[in-house]
């Protein structure tokens, strides 16, 4: 079966099992980036709280940060939870278990979307962290936007299958998420951005 693939920013949903399942030898990239991204993000995640950290060991900031920690824990636990919905998708491939990724990854986006609040905090000091969290943010929902323009085709198909390779064929999809190595690229480029805010590099 003829290969499609999607151009290369498209990088996100770890659905190999999809092609597997139903026999096709090729594979939309977007769907095969997934499980190198994941861990990324969880790493991404685990570097703002470390941002947040430095923030803690200034007694005026002590208070916010205490609050922001909060919210990424579960931003990280969001994250952690899409990989495991991710493996469900994958283990059992179909409509269902894909919106339970799509519910997965809204709950990564409203987690940061609250990250990106305000804290009254000097914007200095939260810039490091939300400049990261609004990396994270526009890599979700990309994803989600993804998914519920697959949904949307399943609609006039056969099925999941048949649609996500109308979708690689006619690239119709609404946003770009990045691909693992440009998503590198990103963080490290924040990192080296505010060399002391704690971020880590990946």
């Amino acid at each position: 079966m003829k290969k499609f693939y999607l151009f290369s920013g498209l990088a996100l949903l770890g659905l190999a099992a999809t092609v597997c399942m139903t026999g096709c030898a090729g594979l939309p990239q977007w769907l095969a980036d997934a499980n190198n991204l994941l861990p990324l993000f969880v790493a991404s995640a685990g570097s703002i709280l470390t941002a947040i950290g430095v923030l803690s060991g200034n007694p005026a900031l002590a208070t916010g940060a205490s609050t922001i920690a909060g919210i990424a824990t579960e931003v990280e636990d969001s994250i952690k939870d899409v990989q495991a919905m991710v493996a469900a998708y994958q283990a059992n491939p179909g409509t269902t278990t894909l919106e339970k990724v799509e519910s997965a990854a809204q709950a990564v986006i409203t987690s940061l979307q609250k990250l990106l609040g305000d804290f009254g905090m000097p914007a200095d000091s939260v810039a490091p962290f939300q400049s990261l969290a609004q990396l994270l943010l526009t890599q979700f929902e990309a994803w989600v936007s993804t998914i519920q323009s697959i949904k949307t085709a399943t609609e006039n198909s056969t099925g999941l299958h048949a649609a996500l390779l109308a979708h690689a064929a006619v690239a119709k999809l609404p946003q770009v998420p990045m691909d693992a190595a440009h998503y590198k690229q990103a963080v490290n480029g924040l990192v080296s951005q505010y060399p002391d805010s704690g971020l880590k590099s990946i």
